[in-house]
C-alpha cells in the first residue's frame, strides 16, 4: 500500500467503520462523516476524523457520545510498508486495567481486517 492509497482509505469515515466489524462490536453505525459501536459490556464509541493530520497518520476523536475521550490512529509505516494502530483513552488506572484487554482484542480485530484488505 503506498502513502497515497492508505491517506485515501484512511481519511473515509465510512472505509474506517467498516474496518470495526467484530463479533464484540454490537450495534455498528457507520455514517459518511462517523462511525459508532457498542463494545460488548464496556462502552459506546462514536469517532469523527480528527481536525489534526499529517502525511504520515490519520486520527480519529471520540464525540461527547462516548462516556470518556478516546483517539484512534491508524499510522503509515514507509519503511515497512506496514500500518501501526494506536488507541488512547482518558480514563484513571482502574478503568484502563479493565479496558485494557477488551480494547487490544477490538484493536487485533481491526488489524485482522485491514490484512483482510
Amino acid at each position: 500500500m503506498s502513502r497515497s492509497e492508505f491517506i485515501k482509505l484512511f481519511s473515509n469515515a465510512q472505509q474506517v467503520g467498516n474496518l470495526f466489524h467484530y463479533k464484540r462490536a454490537k450495534h455498528l453505525q457507520i455514517t459518511a462523516t462517523s462511525f459508532s459501536f457498542l463494545l460488548k459490556r464496556v462502552a459506546e464509541f462514536e469517532y469523527i476524523p480528527s481536525k489534526e493530520t499529517s502525511e504520515n497518520w490519520v486520527q480519529y476523536d471520540s464525540t461527547s457520545k462516548t462516556f470518556f475521550q478516546s483517539a484512534i490512529r491508524f499510522e503509515f509505516l514507509s519503511e515497512t510498508n506496514s500500518i501501526t494502530i494506536h488507541m488512547e483513552t482518558d480514563t484513571n488506572q482502574f478503568m484502563e486495567l479493565f479496558l485494557e484487554r477488551k480494547l487490544t482484542n477490538l484493536i487485533s480485530a481491526v488489524s485482522d481486517n485491514i490484512k483482510a484488505l
